[in-house]
């Protein structure tokens, strides 16, 4: 183990007092890298940590989406894995599902001139989702103002619920690698277990600040006026770029 020189970091060089530097967090006492320990302490140690944490956050995403944003906002973070991050690699592994396995779908962006705009869409796609959260995040601090969040706030918390969205999209993919079904009836199903997961997450986030009658009401109400921004804005770029087709055309 190749310890600190004078009680100082080799890290950033500040005073150490304990086992770990008090400014960036590295260990006091360093190894010397030799192909034992890179592949038994290293990359082992390194791969459990990361994934130890992810799949701590996707447990909670799926079954305490509300209580774990309201722990994640209060300071409670060692154990969640970055939400942000999350969203990017959840995000990245359901384009690659899509572009992939799915041979008898294709996303179709046509001008009434007949001009294609697919690539367009496909390379922004991650910010075309991401416009979602601060639009969700505006409408829960409207209706839940009770909880006295800083908007910010309430931004970290529709990360976390378009995350567990996310993940039943990519669910539903990967199940339709397996499964036949009617496309119509099976789109149907998914949207109200997309809408029900909302309406959970949004009722664990402010459980113990409303009563029953007045969570639902708000969280209801709140679902509809964020869907009814979401289709103003759609249709508002559909018009403006003179669209004729934008979605997934099923062969």
């Amino acid at each position: 183990m190749t310890e600190a020189v004078d009680n100082k970091c080799l890290n950033c060089g500040a005073p150490i007092l304990g086992a770990f530097c008090h400014s960036c967090g590295q260990s006091a006492n360093i190894h010397r890298f030799t192909l034992a320990s890179f592949f038994t302490h290293d990359v082992v140690h390194g791969v459990w940590h990361v994934d130890k944490g992810i799949f701590f956050t996707l447990k909670e995403i799926f079954f305490r989406p509300g209580y774990a944003a309201r722990a994640y906002i209060g300071g409670k973070r060692r154990s969640y894995f970055n939400v942000l991050t999350l969203a990017l690699l959840i995000i990245a592994f359901t384009l690659f599902v899509s572009d992939k396995f799915e041979t008898s779908s294709e996303f179709v962006v046509r001008t009434s001139s007949g001009e294609r705009l697919d690539d367009i869409v496909v390379n922004n796609i991650k910010l075309f989702l991401f416009s979602f959260l601060p639009i969700f995040a505006w409408c829960t601090s409207l209706f839940f103002k009770r909880l006295k969040y800083y908007y910010a706030e309430h931004l970290v918390a529709a990360t976390f619920f378009f995350n567990g969205f996310m993940l039943l999209i990519l669910l539903q993919k990967l199940l339709a690698l397996v499964i036949n079904y009617d496309y119509l009836i099976w789109y149907s199903i998914h949207i109200a277990i997309q809408v029900a997961y909302l309406a959970f997450a949004c009722y664990q986030f402010v459980q113990g600040s409303y009563s029953v009658a007045g969570a639902l009401w708000r969280i209801f109400s709140m679902l509809f006026f964020f869907t009814c921004i979401c289709l103003v804005l759609l249709l508002s770029i559909y018009f403006a770029l003179d669209l004729q087709e934008f979605a997934w055309v099923y062969h």
